[in-house]
């Protein structure tokens, strides 16, 4: 089935249904060729058009469909085996696991699915909710950045556990809507011990897994806890996972913590990673994609202003350039100009 799309992001990972010729009459792009994001951003600055037809077996009605029926099935066994484990039992980790495998295909095929798991609103199952988008965004990293088939479904199994400690917290500190006291606060810090001693007895299991588990909440610079690990001894996937964590516990609307506009998460990415908190070589890919989402797309500045990005620079991707009132303004070299939002159509 051909389907005309607007150029975007979104269609990473498609087929086009035509050729592709600049206004000159150059072949940009053969029919069948299947886009990477360097072909979205040629495409983009060829301004050929606006829409291009694409080859997709699943049309973005019913794909949106079939992700949020698996979403939900997902979210509804791991609440049920949140809600059951304990310490003393040994759960079904692995028939989770396999449950889990369709979803995180579906998000490596269609990458835009991020943008799909932060419309979400409910409060009372954020962890569960949180636990799977950990592992999509994990996923998704991995595969931005080269990794293999076999690490980016690991990378989507330990998202999905890294907070199975949790449930053996108190509900009451968890959903606490007001500040924690030093006492709830050591509590909540304990979730990752908690949660490596419960994967680390689980049978056959990768040892990444409990890893992930312990190890979401330490920083390349030693700063993190429960153990103040440095970078040397935290293996790499683990650093993954710690960046997606960060990510979407940012943007995701919780009891105590509204929703915060898209551009504030990529901007505390950058700010950890130049603080030596996360690491520059996973931040700095996945913030480019994230940016690059955002080309042509109006947005709002914190002068109140409105502008269009117009590039993403590999450098600097959180400070774009952009045309603000007929002006080209690039945000390297206008630093007190910041990205806002982006505005809703």
């Amino acid at each position: 089935m051909n389907n005309n799309f607007e150029i975007s992001f979104e269609l990473v990972g498609k087929k086009i249904g035509q050729d592709i010729y600049s206004d000159h009459g150059i072949l940009l792009l053969k029919k069948g060729t299947t886009l990477t994001e360097t072909h979205i951003v040629l495409l983009q600055n060829y301004k050929f058009g606006t829409l291009v037809e694409i080859e997709d077996k699943y049309p973005n009605d019913k794909l949106n469909a079939k992700m949020q029926k698996l979403y939900d099935q997902n979210l509804k066994e791991i609440s049920t085996l949140f809600q059951n484990i304990n310490l003393n039992n040994s759960p079904p980790i692995k028939e989770l696991i396999n449950a889990y495998q369709p979803l995180i295909e579906q998000a490596t095929d269609h990458t835009d699915s991020i943008r799909y798991l932060h419309g979400i609103k409910d409060y009372d199952e954020y962890t569960y909710r949180h636990s799977i988008n950990v592992g999509m965004i994990s996923a998704v990293i991995g595969k931005l950045l080269g990794r293999s088939k076999k690490d980016i479904f690991l990378l989507g199994q330990m998202g999905l556990l890294h907070d199975i400690g949790k449930t053996m917290i108190s509900p009451d500190i968890i959903n606490k809507p007001g500040r924690l006291d030093a006492n709830e606060w050591q509590e909540i810090t304990r979730h990752t011990i908690y949660g490596y001693q419960i994967l680390k007895e689980v049978e056959d299991l990768d040892i990444h897994i409990p890893a992930a588990a312990l190890l979401h909440h330490e920083r390349i610079d030693g700063s993190g806890y429960p153990n103040g690990v440095k970078e040397k001894d935290l293996p790499f996937l683990v650093q993954i996972l710690s960046v997606a964590d960060t990510y979407d516990a940012i943007s995701t609307e919780r009891v105590y913590q509204a929703k915060k506009p898209d551009f504030v998460g990529i901007n505390i990415l950058v700010e950890e990673a130049y603080n030596n908190k996360l690491n520059p070589a996973i931040v700095f890919p996945f913030v480019r994609y994230l940016m690059r989402q955002y080309i042509r797309k109006e947005v709002v500045l914190n002068t109140g202003d409105h502008g269009e990005i117009i590039f993403i620079h590999d450098d600097e991707p959180h400070q774009p350039l952009i045309i603000t009132n007929e002006e080209y303004v690039d945000l390297r070299k206008n630093r007190k100009i910041r990205l806002s939002d982006v505005v809703r159509k």
